[in-house]
């Protein structure tokens, strides 16, 4: 069974995805949490890379382990000498990287190498004196390894052999060439690019990462080696400077990486460093929010200064222009000025793309639009009146099945798609607005007559139907009331107007609501 991370102000919890059990996790000595950032993770394997909001980049493993996600490597090399022994014959050079070691022996972390040692003395069939041996400042580390050359020295290294702790700073071996000879070092080992990563995702069982020193470069890990960052393993995916931005969001597709800056987007293509190659998608296009990407089958959605995209099989298509994109072009619906935060998550159930937005005149999170991947119909704007919504994300319960959340301001995770109406006995209000009906002509007067409600047949309950006739500038009418019980039942007349509009409201705590359809029956009366 699975666990997730939340962070709540400046502490971190793990929760636990079999029963919601929440621990607090200890964090590293000397890491804090900056509660202005949003945190990011990704997950590699068992454990979860968590970044952006700490200053310095952390990785937690299902026991509780908070550990950085990198090494510090040695800033000294060893210094190397005849011993008293016997074995080697020659001269040497020597590094030494950091480890944490599990229980097993099994390297979790390994630094980057030490800088190279001076050559030894030659030695006459003596061992191999190491001295100096650098000590680690990072309190998890427990073993060192030593790498060496063979008799020569030679241009290759070869793991000799590991000091098990992070005291001892004199050491002697006499390993023979012959038995270090298989065990070439490894080519893969290289600093984290930052204490600070802001952006990081998982794609071909790499970490792929956006730093603030360098924002139109991407980095990536070596394969399954989250602590591992070659100096090599970057791509420019410019135009650099252009903008203040830089990379805005990575799209992990199956075969492709998505790459995006504010008006381009850059894919990443092949199996490794020695084929990996960056094209361009398209220019003109890209995204606004880091946060509003979700992957819905092989397919990318995302937040663009103005509208929705997707990036799949069909190439770059915009979904909101032809039916939302006021929404995304003019202030009367959502803060644009606030579209760099937005947030979205998938609902497996729905089968829709949910993206939170700030209102017209509001800098959080408090409206939220969805987009029915399957009828292609966007559902909206909507309101969580609770609270605040601060984080979404889709984990799992504890059947392993998908369960949407959201993370709100007043220190919740709610789960979605519940089978009862209630935030802990608090009612969660229903209220829906209709558009104007006009007939398909809205310069006609109409009479609107009686209204028939279809919907769910419930236990209990009623649902308040207020029609407004008239034109645009038209005020409520009287309330009418439906009975969820019965299913189907036909209401009282509407009135004499242009248009006509219905809001449903019903907020009694645990009640559920569902409306099938609606009909009002109308006639033409002519033009005034």
């Amino acid at each position: 069974m699975g666990f997730y991370l939340a962070q709540a102000e400046d502490a971190l919890y793990k929760v636990s995805a079999s029963d919601g059990a929440v621990t607090t996790l200890t964090l590293y000595p000397g890491v804090t949490l900056d509660t202005t950032r949003r945190p990011r993770g990704a997950v590699l394997g068992r454990m979860i890379a968590w970044v952006h909001s700490p200053n310095r980049s952390l990785w937690i493993d299902e026991a509780n382990h908070v550990w950085p996600l990198a090494l510090s490597a040695p800033t000294s090399a060893p210094s190397l000498a005849a011993g008293g022994g016997s074995g080697l014959t020659g001269a040497y050079r020597a590094k030494v990287t950091f480890l944490v070691k599990d229980d097993f022996g099994n390297v979790l972390l390994e630094s980057d190498f030490s800088p190279l040692s001076s050559t030894s003395a030659a030695l006459a069939n003596s061992d191999l004196t190491y001295s100096n041996l650098p000590v680690s400042p990072d309190s998890i580390v427990n073993a060192r390894r030593i790498y060496r050359t063979a008799s020569g020295p030679g241009t290759t290294y070869f793991i000799a052999f590991d000091v098990e702790d992070n005291v001892t700073t004199t050491i002697s071996d006499g390993t023979s060439d012959e038995s270090i000879a298989l065990n070439v070092a490894p080519t893969d080992l290289g600093p984290a690019p930052s204490n600070r990563i802001e952006l990081i995702c998982v794609w071909k069982d790499r970490l792929w990462a956006k730093i603030p020193e360098y924002p139109d470069y991407v980095y990536f890990s070596a394969l399954r080696k989250p602590y591992a960052w070659p100096a090599t393993h970057s791509y420019e995916c410019g135009p650099v400077g252009a903008d203040l931005y830089g990379v805005t969001g990575f799209i992990p597709r199956r075969d492709e990486l998505g790459v995006c800056r504010r008006n381009v987007l850059w894919k990443i293509i092949g199996d490794g460093p020695s084929n990996f190659s960056r094209i361009k998608v398209v220019e003109g296009v890209g995204c606004m929010a880091p946060d509003s990407i979700v992957i819905i089958r092989d397919v990318g959605y995302w937040l663009g200064e103005d509208g929705v995209y997707t990036w799949g099989p069909e190439g770059v298509l915009c979904i909101s222009r032809d039916t939302v994109h006021p929404w995304f072009t003019t202030d009367a619906h959502f803060n644009r000025a606030t579209f760099s935060q937005a947030v979205a998550f998938w609902n497996p159930r729905d089968d829709t793309y949910n993206l939170l937005l700030s209102a017209a005149g509001s800098t959080t999170l408090n409206r939220w639009v969805s987009y029915d991947t399957r009828r292609k119909i966007w559902l909206g704007p909507h309101l969580t009146s609770v609270s605040t919504p601060t984080a979404a994300a889709l984990l799992e319960d504890a059947d392993d099945l998908f369960l949407p959340c959201l993370g709100f301001a007043d220190g919740h995770i709610r789960k979605l798609n519940q089978s009862g109406f209630s935030d802990d006995g608090a009612a969660i209000a229903f209220d829906v607005i209709t558009k104007f009906h006009s007939g398909e002509n809205p310069d006609l007067t109409h009479y609107w007559g009686e209204l028939s409600v279809l919907t769910k047949v419930e236990s209990a309950g009623t649902l308040t139907i207020t029609p407004t006739v008239g034109r645009l500038d038209a005020t409520a009418g009287a309330a009418i009331t439906h009975t969820l019980t019965t299913g189907r039942e036909r209401l009282r007349r509407l009135g004499v107007g242009a248009l006509c509009s219905l809001r449903f409201q019903q907020s009694t705590n645990a009640q559920g609501v569902t409306i099938y359809g609606y009909e009002i029956p109308f006639h033409e009366l002519g033009r005034r």
